[in-house]
Formats: structure tokens, C-alpha cells, sequence
């Protein structure tokens, strides 16, 4: 009996697998279409920071709360402002509840409480980093931090898309061709193409780094992409 090109080629297919190398590729049998996955990545500096500080200060006398809220305030501001920032990347607010008002039952403490929330946005990543680790100077001066927290973004992702997407191809096209070579035949003219999702991810010295469970934002990203396309085979 004699089989037909097209036969041979399926039959091959089976034996080989789906599974090759870093993604997952297989022949379209009447349209004689090899499809691969192709993976682009790097690691980028952040380019934007938000550090945030919430503090209170509480009294069972609201004319002292609203005496040591303004003074906890210029602290801050006076310690943000050392750190390096300027005055137009701080933002504040505050808030003072009465305990006794909202009905808390038996639990104790000082009636009044004043909250207070700073935020700084900048593009002055590598201060905000150094910023949040001397938080305790502000604990010295008896400002009574309830949470603080360091933020970094990406947002150049648009300017090097273009590149990471030619990656993903070319990274697409040299997985078909050894996929292909083990089958006899050759990679022809890309068939069609789709974008796979990009990806921003911390990272820290390669691994991911995380406090109380949750992944901590980092200096360093990294941007992964992966792309689905289709050759002819030749």
C-alpha cells in the first residue's frame, strides 16, 4: 500500500507528540500548519512610586486630639521632605471618630481617635524604597504608625511592546524550525499570529519576595509575553 506524503506526516505526528521544547506544537493536517508558542521576556526598573503612611493619635479629650493630629502631620511631612521629595508629590487627609458615638461597647481605649493617611507619587523610585525602610525614625519621635507601604509600577510597557512581540515571533519561528527539522520538513510564511497577554510581575534578586503571604511590590519587574502562531510547512 502506498501512502500518500500527507499520511506519513500524520502518522509521524503521533509518534513524536504534541510536547516539544517550551510550548506545545502540532500540524494541521489538511492545511499543513504547524502552530508553536513563542515567549518574550526581561527585567525593567520601575519607573513610579507610591509610598503611603497612616498614623492616629487618640485622647479621651478632642481639643488635645486636634492638637497632636496638626503636630504628627509636620512631622511627617517634615521627614518626607528630608527624604527627598517635593511638596506637590505629598497628599494628605484625616479623619477623627468618637469612639463613644459609634457605641464600641466595653472596649477601652481613648475616646477620640485621629487618622491620618499620606500618600507620595513619584517618579523618584529609588527614594521611596530608602524612604519606607527609615520609617522608624518617625516611631522615635512617638507618631504611632498603623501601616506603612511601598508601591512600584512599570508604566513604559506601550514603548517596548513592539520589540518583546518581534521576540516572541522570531523565539516562535526558531521553535517551529526544530520542530520541523525532526520531521524532514521546513518552516514556510508565518499564517497567522496572536498576541498572548503581557504580564508585570515583581521580582527580587530572581525569585518573588512576599510579607505576611502577600507578594511585596519591587524595584525590578519582570515582563513576560507569550504568542501563538502558525507556519506553513514547506
Amino acid at each position: 500500500m502506498r501512502f500518500t506524503s500527507s499520511v506519513v506526516l500524520a502518522i509521524a505526528i503521533i509518534g513524536f507528540g504534541y510536547f516539544v521544547g517550551s510550548g506545545m506544537k502540532n500540524f494541521n493536517r489538511s492545511e499543513r500548519v504547524i502552530s508553536v508558542r513563542g515567549l518574550s521576556e526581561r527585567e525593567v526598573m520601575s519607573n513610579l512610586g507610591v509610598l503611603k503612611i497612616n498614623f492616629n493619635v487618640s485622647s479621651d479629650r478632642i481639643d488635645e486630639v486636634r492638637k497632636l493630629l496638626p503636630e504628627s502631620q509636620k512631622h511627617i511631612v517634615d521627614f518626607l521632605t528630608q527624604c527627598g521629595f517635593d511638596a506637590a508629590e505629598i497628599t494628605r487627609s484625616s479623619s477623627i471618630k468618637d469612639r463613644q458615638a459609634q457605641d464600641y461597647g466595653g472596649d477601652k481605649g481613648n475616646r477620640f481617635v485621629a487618622s491620618g493617611q499620606f500618600s507620595v507619587t513619584t517618579q523618584k523610585v529609588e527614594i521611596v524604597e530608602k524612604c519606607d525602610q527609615k520609617i522608624d525614625e518617625l516611631l522615635k519621635l512617638g507618631i504611632v504608625i498603623t501601616s506603612n507601604q511601598a508601591e512600584f509600577f512599570f508604566t513604559d510597557l506601550n514603548q517596548i511592546k513592539p520589540t518583546m512581540l518581534d521576540e516572541a515571533t522570531k523565539n516562535a519561528r526558531e521553535a517551529a524550525q526544530g520542530f520541523a527539522k525532526s520531521m524532514g520538513v521546513g518552516v514556510g510564511e508565518m499564517k497567522s499570529a496572536s498576541q498572548g497577554v503581557f504580564s508585570v510581575d515583581n521580582t527580587v534578586d530572581g525569585g518573588t519576595s512576599y510579607e505576611m503571604g502577600m507578594p511585596r511590590s519591587s524595584l525590578k519587574k519582570n515582563v513576560r509575553v507569550v504568542t501563538q502562531v502558525e507556519f506553513y510547512i514547506d
